[in-house]
């Protein structure tokens, strides 16, 4: 062991290991910690035999393979061998001395050497590097050759390009120094795997193995034999390329494929659990849905069973009337009479009907058979719905193949054929075609019965849920296909009889084709040939429920819209109202209702309505709500939103009475909603009121006052802001000429239809004829109590010019300004 302390109090320490040193402060630490220097650092030999320091700062040490010269500073080795004039490579134990004149002394096996440190002459000459045995992996031997790497400057860097798997190189370099190669010191470092450089010994072979994939350099440096050292140079570039499976590719088509399985996986989950979430739900709802027709049905059921009495005593009381009075209700004061005895015998069959589908439902009803003309029966019920084909005008035919007889339940069969036809009456507008057929198919041994009207399509959805209990396609159009309990009635009868039903809609026609089989006979068959009873009559019921009544066509309302022109004419004084009804009985009590106070007009649909509004301008319009071609709330939406006809007070007449029902038609602009059935003074007193208030307002402003004064008259708060506002903005600038109404739009922030809409329904004026009339009233005041000249006051009201003001002025007082003058002058005090 060797142990020396230099100038700088540093301690170094030889050993059989390698060169040590620890600087003194760290002598006084609970765990000092030496620094190492080894044949991997640049020592020839980790022998270490003797240590000094000469007189310029550098520490000599001896090994067992020549003495090394150490910069304290930069640590940078230089050696020296016996070929530089050592007696030997090895050296003795603690054999150094250094003398007043600055003589290293070392002392070996076979003498010892002396010399001057400071006359040891530096070499700066770097030589190139020659890199050779170049092996890599995956090429041949004739690919492996040598290169040489220049100590300052290399323009081209090679690049290896390595197959997945082919993970090792090695190689051999040497400095081209024939002088002092052996004394040349070497170091490497690959970049993207090293982590620190390391020296070579005197093998001078670098080897790597194990190469993960990826890019690689090798960097070299060198010393020459005076042990200054190169720059770093790059030797070589190697890549070592990756299997396809584990590159960034496949990774991302894994991750792909992973994430779109576990997002598959979820997506079933979540659809399967929804699913049977729904499919639960679905059975849920079915049975509440259940629970809940049924106890409609009960509930309805109880009130057939309570209806039948009242309906009872009605209709036996109308019979006994008709019988003994012997009256035809074609005639004049029994119109109405007729009407009660008609619509309670459709109230009595709903009932009858709605008892009779609860037993069917329940199992409880039974066939009755009898031996039936039908082809005769079906042509007396088709019959009973002529006179409607005159009044709507449809196209409507029968083809009943004659001579068909059929053992038959009577009562059903009449019930599937009226509910058919009331059916296709109800929903064909007028224009459209009915076509009614039956025949016999004895290749089938079936009855067919086709009932076809044009004018409608149906979706497959609609059509599957057509025979379904309360089903309704769209109740908001009296004009659409419902079936409420009627089609599902039908059907149940059907079924009853062993035959089925089937619905189709294409080409704008949707038909119901019923077939009944031809050979089912009950088990007491013989019993009832013996009856042979052949009723080929329709019941009294259904025959009492298609009366044929006073028609009121297009004709008939022509000619009372006539009348009514002419009752307008002959006095103004009565108010003129429009009613819009499409079924002929309710037009017809409304009108007589009203026709001994007020003028009435007639329209059996929105369109025509509107047609009579634009020419006459009714005083007020009753409509309904559920029309065809056009519902009520568009005609009330086109009346309140066109500027020469928004301040006729607007009622709806409607069925439709709920809350939410009656909210949408004060949201069209309704000025009333009366839901059906109505009391005909409630009625009488809402006209009344309505013509009434709208007189009142208009009165006002016909009053030569000014200011003018809105008084509380029942007008709306926001309706008398409206007018006092706007009277105060014309008010405000009656001078200015150029006033006109879009000063006050954009004072008052309101569009121009809406502004004349509200304006034109409050005072009966537009905006220049309000502006008009208060500047000749201000005109008038100023005439009756102020000296201003006329000339002064046609300036100060606004006017345009003169000879307008006069125009305008003797137009409404019937005479000149200056006669207004002398005529109302009030005494001045």
């Amino acid at each position: 062991m060797a142990v020396y302390k230099d100038k700088s109090n540093r301690l170094w320490v030889g050993t059989s290991y390698g060169l040590n040193y620890l600087d003194e402060k760290e002598l006084n630490t609970d765990y000092p910690v030496f620094n190492k220097i080894t044949n991997e650092n640049g020592l020839p030999n980790n022998t270490v035999h003797t240590i000094t320091q000469d007189n310029e700062g550098f520490i000599w040490a001896s090994t067992n393979k020549g003495l090394v010269k150490i910069d304290p500073k930069s640590l940078k080795i230089v050696k020296f061998k016996e070929s530089d004039g050592l007696q030997s490579n090895e050296f003795s134990d603690n054999a150094v001395w250094k003398n007043d004149n600055g003589y290293l002394f070392f002392g070996g096996i076979y003498g010892f050497n002396y010399f001057l440190p400071k006359n040891i002459k530096t070499n700066n000459y770097q030589p190139n590097l020659l890199l050779s045995e170049i092996q890599m992996a995956g090429f041949s031997e004739q690919e492996s050759l040598f290169t040489i790497l220049n100590s300052k400057n290399n323009p081209y860097t090679k690049k290896y390009i390595l197959a997945p798997g082919d993970d090792f190189f090695e190689l051999r370099i040497k400095a081209i120094d024939y002088t002092g190669s052996e004394k040349c010191q070497y170091a490497y470092f690959l970049e993207g795997y090293d982590k620190k450089w390391h020296f070579l010994g005197e093998d001078n072979r670098i080897t790597y193995s194990n190469l993960s994939p990826g890019n690689y350099t090798l960097k070299v440096k060198w010393s020459n034999g005076s042990g200054v050292w190169t720059n770093q140079i790059t030797a070589f570039n190697i890549q070592v390329k990756q299997y396809f499976w584990l590159t960034w590719v496949a990774f991302l088509g894994y991750f792909i494929f992973v994430v779109s399985g576990l997002y598959l996986f979820y997506r079933y989950r979540r659809n399967k659990v929804k699913m049977q979430y729904e499919l639960s739900m679905e059975h849920m709802l079915r049975e509440k849905d259940e629970e809940i027709h049924q106890e409609q049905l009960n509930f309805f059921t109880n009130i057939a069973h309570e209806l039948q009495t009242p309906l009872t005593l009605i209709l036996g009381s109308l019979e006994r009337y008709f019988l003994k009075a012997k009256t035809d209700t074609k005639q004049g004061h029994n119109y109405f009479l007729s009407i009660v005895n008609q619509q309670a015998s459709r109230l009595n069959y709903l009932v009858y009907q709605l008892l009779e589908f609860r037993k069917a439902e329940a199992g409880h009803l039974k066939n009755h058979y009898s031996f039936l003309n039908v082809s005769t029966l079906l042509t007396n019920i088709s019959e009973l719905f002529s006179h409607l084909n005159d009044q709507s005008k449809f196209d409507y035919s029968a083809n009943i193949e004659p001579q068909i007889e059929i053992w038959i339940d009577k009562d059903k069969l009449e019930k599937i054929i009226f509910n058919l036809l009331s059916n296709a009456f109800k929903h064909t507008q007028a224009g459209n075609s009915i076509q009614f057929s039956v025949t016999k198919q004895s290749e089938k041994q079936q009855l067919e019965i086709k009932l076809s009207n044009s004018g409608y399509n149906l979706s497959k959805d609609e059509l599957s849920s057509l025979f379904d209990r309360f089903f309704v396609v769209d109740d908001t159009q009296q004009s659409k296909i419902s079936s409420g309990i009627g089609l599902a009635f039908t059907r149940e009868l059907v079924s009853l009889l062993k035959g089925n039903i089937a619905v189709s809609s294409e080409n704008n026609w949707i038909s119901f084709t019923v077939q009944l089989p031809l050979n089912y006979l009950p088990a007491d068959e013989e019993k009832l040939k013996d009856s042979l009873d052949k009723l080929d009559t329709p019941s009294y019921l259904l025959t009492s429920m298609a009366i044929e009544r006073d028609s009121t066509d297009e004709q008939a309302i022509l000619k009372n819209n006539k009348q009514a022109v002419l009752n307008s004419v002959e006095n103004h004084e009565k108010k003129s109202i429009l009613i819009v009804e499409d079924e002929p009985s309710i037009r017809y009590l409304l009108k007589d209702i009203l026709k001994d106070i007020y003028n009435v007009y007639e329209a059996e649909n929105g369109k025509k309505a509107l047609d009579i509004v634009r020419k006459i301008i009714p005083n007020l319009i009753i409509s309904d709500i559920m029309m065809p071609d056009m519902s009520g709330l568009e005609v009330c939406n086109i009346i309140k939103n066109t500027p020469e006809t928004c301040h006729i007070p607007f009622i709806i007449l409607s069925a439709r009475g709920t809350i939410e029902q009656k909210n949408e038609g004060y949201e069209a602009g309704a000025d009333a909603y009366i839901p059906k059935p109505f009391h005909t003074e409630n009625l009488l007193l809402r006209v009344r009121k309505l013509l009434e208030y709208q007189q009142r307002l208009h009165n006002l402003f016909n009053k030569d006052q000014s200011p003018i004064k809105i008084p509380d008259v029942g007008m709306k708060d926001n309706d008398k802001e409206f007018l006092e506002q706007t009277i105060a903005l014309i008010e405000e600038k009656l001078d200015d000429e150029s006033l006109d109404a879009v000063y006050l739009e954009e004072q008052l922030g309101m569009s121009k239809a809406n502004f004349y809409r509200k304006l034109k329904a409050l005072s009966n004026m537009t905006p220049s004829e309000l502006i008009k009339s208060i500047r000749l009233q201000q005109a008038v005041s100023l005439l009756e109590n102020s000296e201003f000249t006329v000339s002064e006051i046609f300036y100060k009201t606004g006017f345009s010019n003169q000879s307008y003001f006069y125009r305008e002025f003797k137009k409404k007082y019937n005479c000149s300004p200056a006669e207004y003058r002398s005529n109302h002058r009030l005494p001045l005090n």
